[in-house]
């Protein structure tokens, strides 16, 4: 199983909850951007969590009847790794191929009172965004952003 993003940060972030869940030390490899997990049973365990891949993803159901910090966590995880902040249209944006992930994690921000708006498809992604002012401050106070 593989993680793949650009940030250092992210990258050693999921390393240590590997870490931290499975008493597993993932491999990192800066280089190419990716941790790497080899041990049979930590894929296993993720796997019955639902599908994987870019067109696959779904939000595991643990998630979307789990409490308020569990559904925090999840939507942060997600946020820091496919989605940025739009400085020069000052809203938060999450891309992603798959339609149906976007609409359950819109339903979760919904929960916390944020609004979010799919649109798409553009180069082939979605595009969830928060946009109101009062919306990208309430997801900053409530979800926030790895450090």
């Amino acid at each position: 199983m593989e993680f793949w993003n650009t940030d250092p940060v992210l990258l050693r972030d999921f390393a240590n909850r590997v870490k931290q869940v499975y008493d597993y030390q993932a491999w990192i490899d800066f280089k190419r951007g990716r941790v790497e997990v080899r041990r049979g049973a930590v894929v296993q365990d993720s796997l019955r969590y639902g599908p994987y891949g870019s067109r696959k993803w779904t939000i595991p159901r643990e998630i979307m009847d789990g409490d308020p910090d569990i559904k925090r966590e999840w939507i942060r995880c997600f946020g820091d790794a496919e989605g940025h902040v739009s400085k020069s249209k000052n809203e938060i944006v999450v891309k992603s191929v798959n339609l149906l992930g976007l609409m359950k994690l819109g339903q979760m921000l919904s929960g916390f009172g944020i609004f979010s708006r799919i649109n798409g498809q553009y180069e082939g992604a979605y595009v969830l965004g928060v946009s109101r002012m009062l919306d990208v401050k309430k997801y900053a106070e409530t979800i926030n952003f790895l450090d």
